[in-house]
């Protein structure tokens, strides 16, 4: 060991390459643990807010069917495009089909996204794709779900449903 004096004449000894470098690691991954959370949690909003929005249009589904005279859900029909499906559902829920009660509002959530495209107006749900409605006749009975996070609904490719697993849908349906 140096004595006191010889002491003060060595210069101070600074961090070395893998110091650093080790430093520089830990923040790193201590950066990139903040950002997945965060992401999670506007995932975990996004969730809530579509399954909000389902049971909603749920209710408002429920309320159509009590109300009209055939007693039926709002029908798809032949069509096959989400959109249109889509648009339909928003058409009869926003009264604006309907000729007894012009303007009777059944749907009434300001929250959600209305997308106007080829004139149709139809339903966005948090992830900018198009809930999903389906009703035939007899329409007593329909599929209403956002196809989440992912965008898809349909099954893979080799016979598993993982594209189904963050798919969102109204309770009791």
């Amino acid at each position: 060991m140096l004595p006191v004096k010889d002491r003060a004449l060595v210069a101070p000894r600074g961090f070395t390459l893998i110091e650093m470098l080790a430093v520089i690691t830990v923040i790193a991954i201590l950066v990139g643990l903040v950002f997945r959370l965060a992401f999670f949690a506007d995932d975990e909003k996004a969730m809530k807010k579509a399954a909000t929005e389902l049971k909603a249009i749920d209710a408002a589904l429920h309320l159509y069917k009590k109300s009209n005279q055939s007693k039926q859900f709002p029908e798809t029909g032949d069509l096959t495009d989400e959109k249109a499906m889509n648009a339909r559902l928003y058409t009869a829920l926003s009264g604006t089909s309907d000729p007894n009660n012009p303007g009777l509002n059944r749907l009434s959530l300001p929250s959600l996204v209305l997308q106007t495209e080829g004139g149709m107006t139809y339903i966005e749900d948090p992830w900018g794709n198009p809930y999903v409605y389906e009703s035939n006749p007899p329409a007593n009975r329909f599929t209403l779900f956002s196809k989440g996070p992912d965008g898809r609904a349909s099954t893979d490719d080799d016979g598993t449903e993982e594209d189904d697993n963050d798919n969102i849908y109204p309770s009791g349906n």
